[in-house]
């Protein structure tokens, strides 16, 4: 029985809605999925058929053909998705739509490699890639879904990186430790300004979208980061702390502005975002100056996690909410083997540690429940 299946027979059970109704949101439901699915199953099937086939075709022959034969040929193909993409953008969009742009792109950064092939231009794979980033962002822009955008911004931020880390573009007198304690600190911070300052112009919003889903994953990353491995790789004195931390709030600053001012976020979505933020800048400062202790990087985490999946919940996510409860229990459990160091791995502290897991999942498993209704009786 599937999810769906199951949710309707509870409500049907509580009295929420008939079964006769149940029976028509389930075949609608499958009816829905499977033509979604089908149509994205063979679109994608297609698209990997007809790409495998041509790149078999080119690379069979490749040296035995011309050079502006073959500039001509990618010209072809790139005023062809062109043209599918104002045709189906005339149309309203859809599936064919992502299509046109997701080949579109590909074959954008194909073209990179191909004329600096012809022409032996040489250069580094990142200054391609940000190159790339450049031309395609009107059609990245073009996206009515989420994919294109995320896509765009991953490449966009991994080319960043290594940019500034190989140029040393980031305090260049310092350690390399400190330039990644640097640049972990400030990313998400730089990515959630982007975001708000691209929300603000209705033709860049869906690339604002991706910026955000980004600052999220750069946040999580940052605090697993700081938590796990910044006292065993990257120890910092005081002096390059003040100098991370510098960057760090100078960024910040415009987003908590952002945040209580400009957002659309209700009153309690603001302060659990505020919080988090400030969590999010005190980690380093905390955990390295005022309270040096090892556990404090932990307790940090599940505060974190903690807020984020009272923040999931409040968006309607309720199965990221829960996943972030998880990693909040995960990290107590970490705390609590730390503690016990050898002791938690005997015979009798296995036994205990069992014992300690299976409470919490059945305590978890019969209060999330009451934990999502206190969730939403926050916006209320």
């Amino acid at each position: 029985m599937s999810r769906l299946d199951k949710t309707l027979s509870e409500w049907v059970e509580k009295g929420l809605i008939q079964a006769e109704q149940a029976e028509k949101i389930a075949l609608f439901e499958a009816g829905r999925a499977n033509r979604s699915w089908m149509v994205t199953s063979f679109m994608s099937l297609g698209a990997s058929v007809i790409g495998i086939g041509l790149i078999a075709l080119i690379a069979a022959n490749w040296m035995e053909i011309p050079d502006g034969v073959k500039l001509g040929m990618d010209l072809l193909l790139l005023l062809g998705l062109g043209a599918g993409i104002f045709h189906h953008l005339e149309r309203g969009g859809g599936q064919m739509l992502e299509l046109f742009l997701v080949l579109f792109i590909i074959l954008c950064m194909a073209s990179i490699g191909l004329i600096s092939q012809i022409y032996h231009t040489g250069g580094r794979l990142e200054d391609a890639l940000l190159f790339w980033a450049l031309i395609t962002l009107p059609a990245t822009t073009l996206s009515r879904h989420q994919f294109i955008p995320f896509l765009w911004v991953a490449i966009f931020l991994s080319a960043l990186i290594v940019r500034i880390l190989a140029q040393d573009l980031l305090f260049p007198s310092h350690p390399e430790e400190v330039r990644w304690v640097a640049l972990v600190m400030s990313l998400p911070f730089a990515t959630a300004l982007i975001s708000m300052l691209s929300a603000r112009v209705p033709l860049l919003a869906p690339l604002g979208a991706g910026f955000w889903q980004w600052t999220f994953i750069l946040g999580g990353g940052g605090v697993i980061f700081f938590d796990l491995f910044i006292n065993t790789l990257f120890p910092l004195t005081h002096t390059n702390l003040n100098d991370v931390y510098g960057l760090a709030i100078g960024l910040s600053l415009p987003v908590f502005a952002g945040v209580w001012w400009f957002s659309d976020l209700s009153r309690v979505k603001k302060k659990i975002t505020m919080a988090m933020l400030l969590l999010y800048l005190a980690m380093i400062p905390v955990t390295k100056q005022l309270l040096p202790f090892e556990i404090m990087g932990a307790v940090f985490s599940i505060l974190l996690f903690a807020l984020a999946s009272v923040m999931a919940g409040l968006s309607g996510n309720r199965r990221l909410s829960t996943q972030l409860i998880l990693l909040t229990g995960l990290r107590f459990l970490g705390i609590y083997f730390a503690a016990f160091g050898g002791l938690a791995l005997s015979a009798v502290g296995l036994i205990l540690s069992g014992g300690l897991i299976l409470a919490l999942a059945a305590l978890w498993n019969k209060r999330k429940n009451r934990f999502q209704q206190w969730i939403v009786g926050l916006e209320q």
